[in-house]
């Protein structure tokens, strides 16, 4: 009820109060008057109350839109925090199977966060952060990729995660966006970092990343869902990992522990399953990319053997 509402009764009991005046006593028209006006302040009472329960109920909506963005949020970079980065990539999977759009999804890894919370304490590994946070965003707000939905999100302490949906572009701009030196989210992001110094007081870094990326395909949905035990053997002779600080047990150990979130998946809900795989595939290519070169899911799907060659550039 509002104030037209009001203004509309008000008129309807004027009205009965003029057409009954000429046929009632005067002592009984006295009491309907009398009536007529309490009922009218009744009505204007609730429409009051009725008012400032809308606006109470307005009020509440915009709490609750604050509560959730603060829900959805990381607080210390302003990107999506891991559940709402979760619900963003249901929502491209889902998009991407109507429209037939590939997605493509980065893991990013902060290289030596420990080392450096370790020596200038957590401000200092906030700094950090907060460095490689800037540098994904100027590379993603280039003119270069306005025209594909981008989420960005802080997948963990020391990982961030970010998924490109490629809707309504042609198949070489796609192959550009994705696998071109000059184009290319990871190789930019990576360029970006190697042109700054990054400071701690007087002592001046360089902040480094390992990147992991994997495209999704619709056509090829099938594909992604393979039980885990009939790629895991493959994924292990598509790596070649190297490095002085652990052995090949060690490194075959973190990429089986990857590997079992496979076998928790179920076919409930297909877009969860989808999202958790590639995230997987990501996080091995980047995984990967600390110890040899910097090495993409496309690739490792590719001499795998789980999706077509031609596919990939």
């Amino acid at each position: 009820m509002d104030k037209k509402n009001t203004n509309d009764i008000s008129d309807l009991l004027e009205g009965i109060k003029r057409i009954t005046s000429e046929y009632l006593p005067s002592n009984i028209r006295g009491e309907l008057e009398n009536i007529l006006k309490q009922v009218n302040q009744k009505f204007r009472d609730v429409n009051s109350q009725v008012i400032t329960l809308q606006e109470m109920v307005e009020d509440m909506f915009k709490e609750l839109e604050e509560v959730y963005k603060v829900s959805i949020t990381d607080q210390l970079t302003g990107f999506l925090n891991r559940a709402g980065f979760d619900k963003e990539m249901n929502n491209y999977l889902k998009i991407s199977k109507k429209t037939n759009s590939p997605i493509a999804l980065y893991m990013v890894d902060i290289n030596n966060l420990k080392f450096i919370n370790d020596k200038y304490g957590h401000s200092g590994g906030d700094i950090l952060i907060k460095h490689i946070k800037s540098s994904i965003e100027e590379v993603l707000n280039d003119s270069e990729y306005e025209q594909i939905d981008k989420a960005v999100g802080r997948w963990g302490g020391d990982e961030f995660s970010i998924a490109l949906m490629y809707n309504n572009i042609n198949n070489m701009t796609f192959n550009n966006m994705t696998y071109g030196n000059r184009a290319c989210v990871g190789e930019n992001i990576m360029k970006k970092l190697k042109e700054r110094d990054l400071l701690f007081g007087e002592e001046s870094r360089k902040a480094s990343v390992s990147i992991g990326k994997v495209v999704y395909y619709p056509e090829f949905e099938n594909i992604y869902l393979l039980p885990a035990k009939d790629i895991k053997h493959k994924i292990f002779e598509s790596l070649e990992i190297r490095t002085n600080n652990t052995t090949k047990n060690e490194e075959t150990e973190r990429v089986e522990n990857m590997l079992k979130v496979f076998d928790t998946c179920n076919d409930i809900d297909i877009y969860d399953n989808l999202r958790k795989r590639l995230l997987i595939l990501a996080d091995i290519a980047a995984y990967n990319s600390k110890w040899k070169f910097y090495k993409t899911g496309e690739q490792i799907m590719k001499e795998v053997k789980l999706i077509d060659p031609k596919k990939i550039k």
